[in-house]
């Protein structure tokens, strides 16, 4: 029996939609490594990087959507315990971090051309804070959310429309103060990677997760919603590459004008996120290689930048 037909439809939904979420995250680092900047006004492709780009910005939303989805469900249908939890994420994900930081942490100090993304030496404190490479804090990131998944969970058990509305809320606060720079108190969560590598940053996505049963049952009672759904995200698609280009136009730094961290890409990739998963669930074949990188998006993402200096080094892009 060919393997895809062995998969339940939730199984290649998933898969499915970690495809489209690593393809984005390489994406976007493809983009930004040009030498020259495809980004700035006096680039000829700037419309089309930065529509790439921000089109992109769900990819990481929607891995940790994913963990939330996943998580609810399993313990919908069992017992939690602590340890049995802890050891099953340490056990899936950290194995393959370290070995990815280590290699990384040498790397990035001995291949001419490559320089640390991080300017500390210590290894133990790159692998704490994920600053091996600029996409290693994904791990110590998601396993914050883990830690409050228990108490997460028992709100969206007890309200979970209500749970999904306030984290909603505290979450466009946060942006607005990611974005007006000087309300931050001190350096506190400044940087775009130092907000990245904070849960917080996330934690309505894992929510949103988390509440997409209810959701999907919601979309399938009515077309009407559906129907909206869909022009809320075509919409949000045009107010987020629109948003980019003005910031970038009148003289914001790209990396600011594109980052992950801005109200008009939490509303972009919430509604994304709601409306792919819905018509994911609807697949019932994947071709084999499409399976393969939905269950290895994990080692891809951690090993995707490594790849793309390779490219680079040796002269294919520049």
């Amino acid at each position: 029996m060919a393997l895809e037909k062995t998969l339940s439809p939730a199984r290649l939904s998933d898969q499915l939609l970690r495809v489209i979420a690593i393809i984005c995250v390489i994406l976007i680092h493809f983009l930004a490594m040009f030498h020259d900047s495809p980004f700035v006004s006096s680039s000829p492709y700037q419309l089309v990087a930065v529509s790439l780009d921000q089109l992109s910005r769900l990819s990481v939303p929607l891995f940790v959507a994913l963990s939330g989805y996943g998580l609810s469900q399993k313990y919908l249908k069992t017992e939690f315990r602590w340890s049995e939890f802890l050891t099953r994420r340490v056990l899936k994900l950290l194995p393959l971090y370290i070995v990815w930081s280590i290699f990384y942490y040498v790397a990035l100090r001995v291949v001419p051309g490559w320089t640390p993304t991080w300017e500390t030496t210590s290894l133990p404190v790159q692998l704490l804070l994920g600053q091996a490479d600029y996409q290693m804090y994904f791990v110590p990131m998601i396993f914050q959310l883990y830690l409050l998944f228990p108490f997460l969970f028992q709100l969206r058990r007890r309200w979970p429309l209500p749970t999904l509305i306030v984290f909603g809320c505290i979450q466009v606060v946060m942006f607005f103060f990611f974005q007006n720079r000087q309300l931050m108190f001190g350096n506190f969560l400044v940087t775009d990677q130092v907000q990245y590598l904070f849960c917080g940053t996330w934690i309505f996505y894992f929510v949103l997760g988390m509440c997409l049963p209810r959701l999907h049952r919601m979309l399938k009672s009515s077309a009407f919603l559906t129907s909206v759904l869909i022009a809320v995200t075509l919409a949000g698609g045009y107010w987020i590459i629109n948003n980019a280009l003005s910031n970038i136009n009148q003289g914001m730094n790209p990396l600011y004008a594109l980052r992950f961290t801005r109200y008009v890409v939490l509303f972009y990739a919430s509604a994304s996120i709601v409306l792919l998963s819905w018509l994911a669930m609807k697949v019932r074949r994947l071709p084999f290689v499409i399976q393969q990188i939905g269950t290895h998006s994990y080692g891809l993402y951690l090993a995707h930048t490594f790849l793309l200096r390779v490219i680079f080094s040796i002269g294919i892009l520049r």
